[in-house]
């Protein structure tokens, strides 16, 4: 599955369980149960429960051109069943990769925090040397918000970044959004996808516009269905902006914003 804001995906880890209603309709989980049933390494009878593949764990060590990540982009490497030694792994490869950018992603901002509290970071390198690495947690609407965005920014870390997807109600960034370096947006896709207003959307923008916080627009429902294809946003959602810091020599131009 290709995210429009990654240059390729990595999962060590795939397979997750339900944490919030932004999981009512998870893709990673339609797609393990449509296409991923077929294949060895995933269980035919429960294709989406928790697996560690530890073929995959030192991967992007290998990686030479440079590659901007969802790490576990089929999983959450802060799901209860991951043990903190594979999660060492993953930090420990990431930590040796440093030619890429590593988007962490995760519901479970609780469990992230206790990893990280937890962690000795003098075995993976000083700050400056993990700046590659890029937490971040997925909220869905006011509720998730208000709990998971402020555990985010109590981590130590240089970035940190916050996907709203699906969007699905109106969500006022009630945290000290200076803390935060980038913000992810998109409607729900598939079967069933629920509704996302583009004043959601605009409002959410120009929120961070406000703080000057770059915003990417990652996908907007146009007749009920997800559109990915920003040429076909309404003018005032069309917005993809990237941190320099994320961008890789191979990137075009991010700065796209069709507002102003």
């Amino acid at each position: 599955m290709s995210i429009p804001y990654t240059t390729r995906t990595w999962n060590p880890v795939t397979g997750c369980s339900w944490v919030s209603r932004g999981c009512d309709n998870c893709y990673a989980k339609r797609y393990a149960e449509t296409r991923l049933r077929k294949c060895a390494r995933y269980d035919s009878d429960h294709p989406f429960k928790v697996t560690v593949h530890r073929d995959r764990l030192r991967e992007p060590i290998g990686w030479r051109k440079p590659q901007r990540m969802l790490v576990c982009s089929m999983g959450d490497p802060f799901h209860p069943l991951v043990s903190d030694e594979v999660r060492s792994e993953i930090f420990a490869t990431m930590a040796g990769a440093p030619q890429h950018r590593f988007l962490l992603l995760t519901k479970r901002a609780r469990s992230m925090i206790g990893f990280w509290q937890s962690v000795e970071w003098e075995l993976f390198g000083t700050a400056p040397e993990l700046e590659h690495i890029w937490p971040g947690v997925s909220v869905e609407d006011q509720d998730t918000a208000d709990e998971r965005i402020p555990t985010l920014i109590s981590l130590e870390s240089e970035y940190r970044w916050v996907s709203i997807e699906p969007l699905l109600e109106p969500i006022r960034l009630n945290v000290a959004l200076g803390e935060i370096d980038w913000l992810v947006i998109g409607c729900e896709s598939g079967a069933g996808a629920r509704p996302c207003e583009d004043s959601w959307i605009e409002d959410l923008l120009n929120q961070c516009w406000d703080l000057n916080i770059p915003a990417y627009v990652k996908q907007v429902q146009i007749n009920g269905k997800a559109v990915k294809k920003m040429g076909r946003f309404p003018p005032s959602l069309q917005v993809r902006k990237m941190p320099a810091e994320l961008r890789l020599p191979q990137d075009a131009e991010f700065e796209l914003d069709g507002r102003y």
